[in-house]
C-alpha cells in the first residue's frame, strides 16, 4: 500500500466496504519497527498477526513491537515463525501406553520458547 493511502481514511473505509463481501481480509503490511503504516493499517483490523524470522528477531524487539502494537489498541492475535531450522530439538514429542491393567500417557517437558515467552507476558497484562 501506498503511504498516502494507508494514513488517510481510504484505506480504512476500503477494509469496511470489503467486510460487507468477504469473510477474511488479509492485509501484508510493511514491518512495525521500519515505518508507522503497518501500525496504522493494523488498527483498522480485527486482529493482527506478527510474522518474525526466527533467526532474525531477538525477543526484546518482539516484545517492544507487541507492546507498541498493543499500546495503539491492536489486537494481537498469533506470531507466526518464519525460518525455523529443521532439527529435531525444535519438535515436541508426545507418547500414549496401553494395557488391560494401567493405562498411562506421557508427555515430554516442552522447552521454553521465544513465541511462549512472549504470549504469557501479553496474558499476564490483560
Amino acid at each position: 500500500f501506498a503511504s498516502e493511502f494507508i494514513q488517510s481514511n481510504a484505506l480504512k473505509e476500503f477494509i469496511e466496504e470489503r467486510k460487507k463481501e468477504y469473510d477474511l481480509i488479509l492485509l501484508d503490511c510493511p514491518p512495525v519497527g521500519l515505518v508507522t503504516d503497518g501500525i496504522v493499517a493494523a488498527s483498522y483490523c480485527d486482529g493482527t498477526i506478527l510474522v518474525c524470522a526466527s533467526n532474525r528477531n531477538d525477543r526484546k524487539e518482539l516484545l517492544r513491537v507487541k507492546d507498541q502494537l498493543e499500546q495503539t489498541q491492536v489486537n494481537v492475535i498469533g506470531i507466526v515463525m518464519t525460518m525455523m531450522p529443521v532439527q529435531r530439538k525444535y519438535y515436541n514429542s508426545y507418547g500414549y501406553r496401553y494395557s488391560d491393567t494401567q493405562k498411562k500417557t506421557t508427555q515430554k517437558k516442552k522447552k521454553n520458547s521465544i513465541l511462549s515467552s512472549i504470549m504469557k507476558k501479553s496474558d499476564k497484562k490483560k
